[in-house]
């Protein structure tokens, strides 16, 4: 008698490794909100399905709330970073944010009158302008009273620039064709409040352009340059030492000042521009202190 051969038992098939499951796994160390998301979406059909890769799935989910939540902290503190500099007004983001002139150039690509000399200023003759020689800081003591400091606009009439604030209490301002640069000039008496030294023009500069640029005095201090402007005409050798700070407003706008303050005649003069970017900012700078000068007389 044949004996027959019992069927074997067939073997239950392994479910499958669900995809999203891998996908949220691999997408938590490079975009942790896919992450997330492909994570929740493979623990649902792994419950409705039964695939593998619930664990793929969890490790997924952790890693990318963890990558979103170091995301959120790191947002946070960036705006309150930038919210506390805006209400602080700071002015000085670094030293030398724009490159210091040397001693033959008044910035980058410049062509300029040169550098003060440590010649003692000679008054002139009383009916005479006071251009003998460069009015360095420790000569600006010796000015005879009655002598008010102003300032030689070359920007009026260049096609570069347009006037859009006249003259008004010894300010006006420029602003550039393309809209990018503004320029502000001011003369005039310096501030009741200000802090002057009698006898020490730089020290009086320094406090007039931290009243300026909102800026504190250790600020300037430690950040401000020294710098010149020519003396009677735009081109002419002597000149004037004037103190410059270069930093970013509260807005974060690029900006140079340029001042000198006249302690014996309580008198004082700026030059500010703003612009969009650093390197606008440097270009207009050069192109106004080389159009511009002082007359004291």
């Amino acid at each position: 008698m044949a004996m027959s051969t019992l069927p074997q038992p067939s073997q239950p098939d392994r479910p499958n490794l669900n995809a999203l499951a891998i996908l949220s796994l691999v997408s938590a160390f490079f975009l942790s909100l896919m992450a997330v998301i492909t994570g929740h979406v493979a623990l649902s059909q792994i419950r409705r399905t039964g695939e593998r890769g619930r664990e793929f799935a969890l490790a997924g989910l952790i890693i990318g709330y963890i990558g979103l939540l170091s995301g959120f902290v790191v947002t946070v503190l960036t705006i309150v970073a930038i919210v506390f500099a805006a209400a602080s007004g700071a002015f000085i983001t670094h030293r030398n944010v724009f490159t210091t002139p040397g001693p033959d150039a008044r910035g980058p690509g410049s062509t300029a009158v040169p550098a003060p000399t440590a010649a003692p200023y000679a008054p002139a003759a009383p009916d005479a302008p006071d251009t003998s020689s460069d009015i360095t800081f420790a000569a600006g003591t010796t000015l005879r009273a009655g002598i008010v400091p102003h300032i030689s606009d070359g920007l009026l009439g260049d096609k570069l620039w347009k006037l859009t604030t006249p003259k008004a209490d010894g300010t006006w301002v420029y602003s550039s064709t393309d809209g990018r640069c503004t320029t502000t000039f001011h003369e005039g008496a310096l501030a009741a409040d200000l802090d002057i030294t009698a006898g020490d023009d730089l020290a009086t500069t320094d406090s007039y352009l931290a009243a300026l640029t909102s800026s504190s005095a250790s600020d300037v201090a430690d950040y401000a340059d020294d710098d010149y402007i020519a003396l009677g005409q735009p081109d002419d050798s002597t000149i004037v030492d004037t103190r410059r700070l270069a930093g970013n407003d509260s807005s974060g706008r690029p900006h140079v000042a340029v001042a000198r303050a006249f302690a014996a005649l309580d008198q004082g003069v700026s030059i500010n521009i703003a612009c969009d970017t650093k390197s606008q900012a440097i270009d207009a700078y050069d192109h106004v202190l080389t159009a511009t000068a002082l007359l004291v007389n």
